[in-house]
């Protein structure tokens, strides 16, 4: 088995390493380099790249460290004690991962804001003309979006600390889980208490969701909230539920062909189309049709508002030049 097909069975039959890998390559560097100028570059670098640093990296660093802090006490736990600890730990780590991606978009728009000196987004990627802004609201803009992005943090630090120290003391008791609860910590909590166990649906519930929240409250303008709206929907549909369907096809359509010793197997060939699936519909299109879009909605906006100053300004109105009419009387027919 060649190099090449020996990666892709490992991609595959790892979820967490799956997720990873598409997020990187198949959303985060596209729309890293589909952009409209440098300061787009540097503002959609951090945005993707931190949000998949703040989930990916800060829930493999807590589970290290909790399992470090906790490993004498969970000898001692019993098995409905082990749900507990397990379900308090899981939403500990989410709470903190979601908290962080929800505020990356405030952090993103602090250092842009602060390299560009604009908080117009249509300004900053182009696509309307640079304006002057005072530096002591420039300052109270950013001194703003930093207060938002770390109140965000200590709000998520808050809720994990409570998680946690609840589950603790539940796990301690030995108390059982039941109802609601148990229905939750079955679906979303991590299989084992491992990050590497991710579910896409906690991915979802706590990755995508925050994420594209912050992405929403932290748009600089409409233009910038259309365009998350659009990749909001492709992310959700190209990423979790088109790419598996792909995949399917593919391997019911080649399960009967020889595979070539590149990718291996059948099952190689299908992740590949998954994977592409994931870079195309998820990320390449929706960026290439944000650019155009908005593009054309500025463009219809500017001429809209040209019409409307011509009219409304009294230094371009000139009102109409009215001619008196002189009415004379026609001499009756009694006179000729």
């Amino acid at each position: 088995m060649s190099t090449v097909a020996s990666g892709i069975n490992f991609i595959r039959n790892h979820s967490m390493v799956d997720i990873l890998f598409r997020e990187i390559t198949g959303n985060n560097i596209p729309h890293v380099l589909i952009v409209r100028n440098a300061d787009e570059f540097v503002d959609q670098s951090i945005g993707q790249f931190g949000n998949t640093a703040a989930f990916f990296g800060t829930g493999f660093l807590l589970q290290k460290v909790i399992d470090k802090l906790t490993k004498p006490m969970q000898k001692t736990l019993s098995q409905a004690g082990k749900s507990w600890f397990r379900f308090g730990k899981s939403f500990a780590i989410f709470s903190i991962c979601g908290s962080l991606m929800y505020g990356m978009p405030f952090f993103r728009n602090y250092v842009t804001t602060k390299r560009t000196g604009t908080t117009d987004y249509a300004q900053m990627i182009g696509e309307k003309q640079r304006g002057e802004i005072d530096d002591k609201k420039l300052n109270a803009v950013t001194t703003n979006l930093l207060h938002k992005f770390f109140t965000t943090v200590a709000v998520g630090a808050s809720l994990a600390a409570a998680f946690l120290a609840t589950g603790i003391t539940l796990a301690k008791k030995g108390a059982g889980m039941s109802g609601l609860l148990k229905f939750i910590h079955q679906k979303l909590s991590l299989p084992e208490g491992k990050f590497s166990k991710l579910r896409p649906w906690s991915s979802a519930s706590f990755g995508v969701t925050p994420a594209f929240a912050g992405f929403f409250v932290g748009s600089r303008d409409g233009y910038e909230r259309k365009e998350i709206a659009l990749r909001f929907a492709a992310f959700n549909f190209a990423f979790f539920i088109l790419p598996h369907t792909v995949e399917r096809l593919i391997e019911k359509v080649t399960r009967s062909m020889k595979p070539g010793k590149l990718l291996g197997n059948h099952h190689n060939i299908a992740y590949m189309g998954k994977f592409f699936s994931s870079l195309v519909l998820c990320s390449a299109i929706p960026s290439i049709l944000n650019i155009y879009l908005t593009r054309q909605r500025v463009k219809r906006d500017m001429a809209k508002s040209s019409i409307t100053q011509f009219f409304a300004d009294p230094a371009t109105y000139t009102p109409l030049k009215r001619e008196q009419l002189n009415f004379i009387a026609q001499p009756s027919a009694n006179y000729l």
